[in-house]
């Protein structure tokens, strides 16, 4: 047998604005099933499927439609990296996701693109990419368990004005891998709870913490948690609904 062995190096958390939570769902049985989990378009596509080149008209509709993908990426230099560290190598893997839709095809499925949003501004991704433009996709469809895997090589335009960057991949290669995953996943329903500010409070230049409680008799009692822990919040600031993870202290 063949396997795979990972050595993490470094671990960074993401901002949940973009990260869509899901729950697992035993996967479909039977191929009538597993063709219903599929959209209408792709279900004659329930064998492996792979090219080069351009996307079919099928897989560049199944992108339009997800709202969620991985990126590899990665830079093998010579010498020693800046502050003395020994390695100048490595490969990073990070998330990307935003409504259905923000990733693009154009060009006949020769190009997928997508905006850069503002993150936790390391620049893993974008910088591997200025220095070593080879990259991979893998873009999971997760009811159905299925993943569209595309590699390629990689542009980035600096210049939009909202501070964003654009990031154009020209389509190399692309395999279609039909419910390839143990399992499925569907969006988590239960309803987030409301929370009121019941108080404000300056912790020194540039920090403020606010005690929170729950709102109304509708919102379910707040769980017990533990200094250290966070929260996810979500609110509408100035018009925008934004998503936020705070840390939580006793």
């Amino acid at each position: 047998s063949t396997s795979v062995r990972l050595s993490v190096h470094h671990s960074f958390g993401n901002c949940p604005q973009y990260i869509t939570e899901r729950v697992l769902v035993p996967p479909p049985v039977g191929d009538a099933a597993r063709a219903r989990t599929l959209p209408p378009f792709m279900r004659e596509a329930t064998t492996r499927l792979d090219g080069e080149g351009a996307l079919p008209d099928e897989l560049q509709r199944l992108v339009a439609s997800l709202d969620t993908f991985f990126i590899a990426s990665g830079y093998g230099g010579e010498g020693g990296a800046a502050g003395g560290h020994r390695a100048h190598h490595g490969l990073d893997a990070s998330h990307r996701g935003g409504p259905p839709g923000f990733v693009q095809c154009s060009e006949r499925g020769r190009v997928l693109s997508f905006r850069d949003e503002h993150g936790n501004n390391l620049f893993n991704t974008i910088g591997n990419l200025v220095l070593d433009p080879r990259v991979g996709l893998a873009l999971p469809h997760w009811r159905s368990g299925s993943l569209l895997h595309v590699s390629g090589v990689a542009s980035v335009d600096f210049s939009p004005r909202d501070g964003t960057r654009l990031v154009s991949i020209a389509v190399r290669r692309w395999l279609w891998r039909p419910h390839a995953l143990p399992f499925a996943m569907r969006p988590r329903e239960e309803p987030p709870t409301r929370l009121r500010v019941v108080r404000a409070q300056r912790e020194g230049r540039g920090v403020r913490s606010l005690v929170l409680a729950a709102d109304g008799s509708h919102s379910a009692p707040l769980p017990p948690f533990a200094a250290g822990q966070f929260v996810t919040l979500r609110a509408a600031v100035g018009g925008e609904r934004i998503e936020r993870t705070y840390s939580l202290s006793g």
